[in-house]
């Protein structure tokens, strides 16, 4: 079974997105061989989701109610195949402190072919910059699901690859 760990700030937000976005993806395709999970670099279990994020939940039919924030640690990333991140700034967080997870991280729009590009974070923000986050997102879950689907991470052997094909599955 490949593990991935979808990693964020607060792991209430993005990451959120991308673990509850993928496991919706997964079950829509019947896929079970795939573990989703997600924490955040200041993660905590009194974080939760709140405001117009909860709201955006609920539109999108995601039911996202038993999360509760985790704080990554280096057992999270020994125990994933695949870190994916929503900024560079936690990839030189998870690699400074964690070097031999290098080759294992991997910034989401990256994974999905866009290249270095975060996805910033809407917390505080208006309720747009929620939105926009929540597509950016969706439309690199649906981008790299080939890829976990493979058996190798990419060509090279790392988690640094790039989506080749979509799958026509999209959530929403």
């Amino acid at each position: 079974m490949k593990k991935i760990l979808f990693v964020c700030t607060g792991n209430i937000c993005r990451s959120v997105m991308a673990e509850y976005l993928l496991k919706k993806l997964l079950a829509k395709n019947n896929i079970t061989d795939i573990s989703v999970s997600s924490a955040g670099i200041d993660g905590n279990p009194e974080y939760k989701t709140f405001g117009y994020l909860s709201e955006l939940f609920i539109k999108k039919d995601i039911d996202n109610s038993k999360h509760i924030s985790t704080k990554l640690t280096g057992r999270h990333l020994a125990d994933y195949d695949i870190i994916v991140v929503m900024e560079r700034m936690q990839k030189r967080y998870i690699t400074k402190r964690y070097s031999w997870a290098e080759e294992k991280t991997v910034l989401l729009k990256k994974l999905a072919g866009y290249g270095d590009i975060d996805i910033s974070d809407p917390i505080n923000k208006p309720p747009e910059f929620y939105d926009m986050a929540f597509e950016q997102i969706n439309d690199c879950i649906n981008k790299i699901l080939p890829i976990l689907l493979t058996n190798e991470e990419n060509k090279n052997g790392s988690a640094d690859g790039t989506a080749t094909q979509n799958v026509p599955c999209e959530t929403k």
